[in-house]
């Protein structure tokens, strides 16, 4: 069982690869999707608005445009048009 997830982010001028996060959420379509470690693979359609994930207990924020985002059981990929990562909850 993993006991992080990698973040990938990715967008045609910004690019974001984040090993060891300790979890993720987000908004898509059907609500607010939360992700720990070793969750079960999905794809699904990005929201607008910040995507909040954590690391070594820190909050960290990826405001993101519309897009998809793709769950793997240790990876989460998100593919969107614009990304502005900001520090601080």
């Amino acid at each position: 069982m993993a006991r992080y997830l990698q973040l990938e982010v990715t967008t045609p001028n910004f690019s974001l690869n984040r090993e060891k996060i300790d979890s993720i959420s987000f908004f898509t379509s059907k609500g607010s999707v939360g992700i720990l470690p070793s969750h079960i693979p999905f794809m699904a359609e990005l929201k607008s608005g910040p995507v909040k994930y954590f690391v070594n207990n820190k909050e960290k924020n990826i405001i993101c445009s519309a897009g998809f985002v793709r769950v793997e059981s240790d990876k989460i990929i998100i593919v969107c048009d614009l990304a502005d990562e900001k520090s601080g909850g």
